[in-house]
């Protein structure tokens, strides 16, 4: 303002020009617009303070909301067991109730096996009287002990699902969920069973035996294979080479000799020499 006046003054004596006169006043208006600007910024001070202390409060709670649903995203395995499959990449944007992945317990698998319904009575009597069923499964490269846990309440053609349970929780790493496994169930001990070689038998249910040097057919009833009991307790599967047969017959009395060489023309009456041995 006062340079102003001191070019009004001078203007007035006629010693400056309109020029400098204008811009004395265009400075004037220029500093009082930067005044006025300053004096706006402070009196906002305060509610721009407020504004930012708000944003903070926001962030903050945007920071914590990412970081629970951070802690959210990792999924912590509620028992030991094996990932079966992966539903989502590693990256993949996921909506709730979303399959991320598939998930068993390695402790709690079942082997599932048919037993056929000739067999079923017997195995149902054992099961009532307490009496532990054990057997061996394998996969092939893996042998195991099990013994037979429940049977299911549903029947087949083929035969009752039997559900074993595998008896050591460490031996559970060698199967997976829909691995094909041969199954070996030791039945419960039965009187008066006969072991024979599987060459003897004759069809399903017949056998010979050997009657002053001539063949007898005989009836008989297929209960099992046999195998020993030191094989069973070495979980170790023979081949079918050392494999028995276990048969029951009211034909069969101790002392009777059986044919045990195969012979495709057997028939009742036939002569025969015969080789005795055990």
């Amino acid at each position: 303002k006062k340079s102003l006046a001191r070019i009004e003054k001078i203007k007035r004596q006629k010693l400056s020009s309109v020029a400098e006169l204008d811009q004395a006043r265009q400075q004037l208006e220029l500093q009082r617009l930067s005044y006025n600007k300053s004096q706006f910024s402070v009196q906002e001070h305060q509610a721009r303070q407020e504004q930012l202390e708000a944003r903070l409060i926001q962030a903050q709670a945007t920071l914590e909301k990412n970081q629970l649903a951070y802690q959210r995203s990792k999924i912590y395995a509620p028992f030991t067991g094996m990932v079966a499959k992966v539903n989502v990449s590693q990256g993949d944007r996921v909506s709730a109730n979303e399959k991320l992945l598939s998930f068993y317990s390695t402790e709690h698998l079942e082997i599932r096996a048919k037993i056929p319904s000739n067999r079923l009575k017997d195995v149902q009597h054992s099961l009532r009287q307490g009496i532990k069923l054990i057997g061996i499964a394998s996969n092939g490269s893996k042998q195991v002990k099990l013994h037979l846990h429940r049977i299911s309440g549903e029947a087949q053609a083929s035969g009752v699902d039997a559900i074993f349970v595998i008896d050591s929780d460490t031996e559970y790493d060698f199967f997976r969920i829909g691995t094909i496994v041969l199954v070996y169930l030791q039945r419960s001990q039965q009187k008066n069973l006969i072991k024979i070689p599987y060459q003897a038998m004759y069809g399903n249910d017949k056998i010979y035996k050997i009657v002053d040097n001539r063949l007898q057919a005989i009836k008989i009833i297929a209960v099992g294979e046999y195998y020993n009991a030191e094989t069973l307790n070495s979980v170790h599967i023979p081949s079918e080479r050392g494999q028995q047969l276990l048969i029951k017959s009211d034909e069969l009395q101790t002392g009777d000799v059986i044919l045990t060489t195969h012979l495709p023309n057997a028939y009742s009456g036939l002569k025969v020499e015969a080789l005795v041995s055990e």
